[in-house]
């Protein structure tokens, strides 16, 4: 039985809640499941960031999870911060043992040692040197039989401390560098990048010069890359990246490259973001991937796989950005892939939003033969992010709006007639619409109930199950079960191993003087104390220990996801689909909440058992 499935439920039942639901609104989505699906790109559902930081216990339990196929892993090589070394391999190899191929990322100078900063930032290599050196790392990985699919020239150029020089140097570089690795490396590898930070305003004007800048210089860039941290996620859907870094290529009549949202999560810590933890992360990731999945972009590497070290400092606090903690516990955001990756294991049909629907709702639909799913979800971000995407959108350079803040934040709230903003008289319709726009935002956002409705083409006959994530679900921390069973090892491996040890020991009649040592080991976090033991007490104790810390690092991981709290939570369908007339039905989607529906058009109505 699956782990989403749901009690059989009685058709009768069923229409009479059906029956019982109050009329139909006006459709604010439409669902095409009378149309040919188009598949997900695999690489959108599976791919990941990995900083080398990642333990194998946490590898083996995402693996289990997410069960990844066709996607790829960015291991990052940081010249400025040292040399290839054993841990890219390490990572390397965790990626191949996942399917996953290798998507590499160079930057700095292996000549100049820093950590950058705005005042300091990465100085700007000789391009051939460089070259020489990217093309020997990637025979390295090719030599060890690793699959290097990506060799991506740099990162966020765009940002002050990433390039010492202007955006016109770096367009120069990236396109020299682009020519002169095309030679010196297999023709199986993609070259391109530059994973630009910014996917609006500076991002785009940097597009625009590395374009001119190929065009000049004869490269043709595999692919081009860029980050998401901004605005909504379904700005990616409404005010494309991949749209408009397309119309920038067809411009210039360069040949179509590969599109990759290189990095990309709901936030970052700053020192801390908790939505990096809860249900909003979770939520996040299901709407990017509904946002994707109707894109041409082919994969959508998160970020990343692990807390990292350098900036948590406890589990659940919010301070690191990956799926599991520092202590390899599972996080929200692992149900949120376990949803995107089952609903978008079938091919997409075509979705269409009327013009009342705000950009925090999303709604991905899939469909192969007689199954199918709906998602939706309802996710709000960054407003003023969101607001110069749409800006942008509707025509106006964003740079024209330096130091206008004010006047803009005043005529949005209601608070400055617009003759006394200051802006173009020109500009008043686009004003208009982003002050309507935030003002429904506002009341989406305070809502406690929300329904939303759609027209399906070609309805199904019959629901067989559906699954939230949501404030009260989803969210493995706030479950109480799970609560109690990782308390004990947000410690660490070593202490737990630790105390495990003794605890064996003290079972075991051991000799006081044996215990003391162990405890002395488990204060001080370090075996250093045993060695005022025997060689054979040594050899006892570290083969307990180290039994202890194979558990606690590679196995309790893959115990820890799967337990039902990480998984999406089955719901009773009555509290959350309403079917009022047929072809339409109504969905709850609440603020910051994904549902998914699983549909059959089966002649006969499925149990609740699914095949997955």
């Amino acid at each position: 039985m699956s782990r989403f499935s749901l009690p059989r439920a009685a058709l009768a039942v069923w229409l009479a809640v059906a029956a019982a639901a109050p009329a139909a609104q006006e459709p604010e989505v439409v669902v095409r499941f009378d149309q040919p699906g188009t598949p997900i790109a695999p690489g959108v559902l599976t791919g990941l960031n990995d900083l080398q930081n990642a333990s194998p216990g946490v590898w083996k339990a995402w693996r289990e999870a997410v069960q990844p196929e066709d996607g790829v892993v960015r291991i990052w090589v940081q010249y400025h911060l040292g040399k290839l070394n054993d841990r890219h391999f390490q990572a390397a190899e965790q990626a191949r043992a996942a399917g996953l191929g290798l998507y590499l990322t160079f930057l700095g100078d292996p000549e100049v040692r820093m950590k950058p900063s705005p005042d300091d930032p990465l100085r700007a290599p000789d391009p051939q040197r460089w070259v020489r050196q990217v093309a020997r790392d990637v025979r390295r990985f090719q030599e060890k039989g690793f699959a290097v699919e990506y060799l991506e020239i740099w990162n966020e150029p765009d940002l002050p401390k990433n390039w010492s020089g202007d955006p016109e140097s770096f367009a120069r570089f990236f396109a020299e560098a682009g020519a002169a690795l095309r030679p010196l490396v297999s023709d199986d590898v993609r070259i391109g990048g530059p994973s630009m930070a910014s996917n609006f305003g500076g991002g785009l004007r940097l597009f625009r010069r590395i374009a001119d800048a190929c065009v000049e210089v004869g490269f043709q860039p595999d692919f081009l890359s860029w980050h998401e941290y901004n605005g909504f996620p379904m700005d990616e859907f409404h005010y494309s990246t991949a749209r408009k870094v397309r119309d920038i290529v067809r411009s210039r009549n360069l040949p179509m490259p590969e599109l990759v949202l290189s990095e990309w999560n709901i936030g970052l810590p700053s020192p801390v973001n908790l939505s990096l933890d809860d249900h909003r992360a979770a939520v996040n990731f299901v709407a990017m991937t509904t946002a994707l999945a109707y894109s041409p972009v082919k994969h959508s590497l998160f970020f990343m796989l692990q807390d990292g070290t350098w900036e948590a400092k406890r589990d659940y606090a919010g301070q690191s950005v990956g799926v599991f903690t520092i202590h390899g516990l599972p996080k929200s955001v692992l149900a949120g892939m376990r949803m995107a990756r089952r609903a978008g294991a079938l091919p997409a049909v075509p979705v269409e939003y009327t013009d009342e629907v705000t950009p925090n709702f999303g709604v991905l639909a899939t469909r192969e033969g007689d199954r199918g799913f709906l998602v939706a979800t309802s996710l709000f971000g960054k407003q003023e992010k969101h607001m110069r995407k749409l800006v942008e959108w509707l025509g106006v350079d964003p740079t024209s709006l330096k130091g206008q803040d004010r006047a803009i934040q005043g005529y949005v709230t209601g608070r400055v007639p617009y003759d006394r903003t200051g802006l173009p008289q020109r500009q008043k319709p686009v004003w208009e619409r982003v002050r309507r726009e935030m003002k429904a935002l506002a009341r989406e956002k305070s809502a406690q109930e929300r329904w939303l409705t759609l027209r399906l083409e070609d309805a199904p006959a019959h629901v067989v199950g559906v699954w939230v994530i949501d404030r009260q679900r989803g969210n493995p921390r706030d479950d109480a079960s799970f609560r109690e069973r990782v308390e004990p090892f947000e410690r660490g491996w070593f202490p737990n191993a630790a105390e495990m040890t003794l605890q064996d020991l003290e079972r075991g009649g051991a000799d006081p003087s044996v215990l003391d040592a162990v405890g002395k080991a488990l204060e001080q976090k370090s075996l250093q104390p045993l060695d005022a033991l025997d060689a054979d007490t040594r050899r006892r104790v570290r083969d307990l220990f180290e039994k202890h810390a194979r558990w606690l690092q590679d196995e309790l991981p893959a115990e820890l996801i799967r337990h039902p709290a990480t998984f999406p939570a089955p719901v009773d369908r009555s509290q959350w689909v309403r079917v009022p007339v047929e072809g339409t039905m109504e969905l709850k989607v609440p603020p910051f909440s994904a549902v998914m529906v699983e549909l059959s058009w089966g002649a006969e109505e499925p149990d609740g058992d699914s095949d997955d």
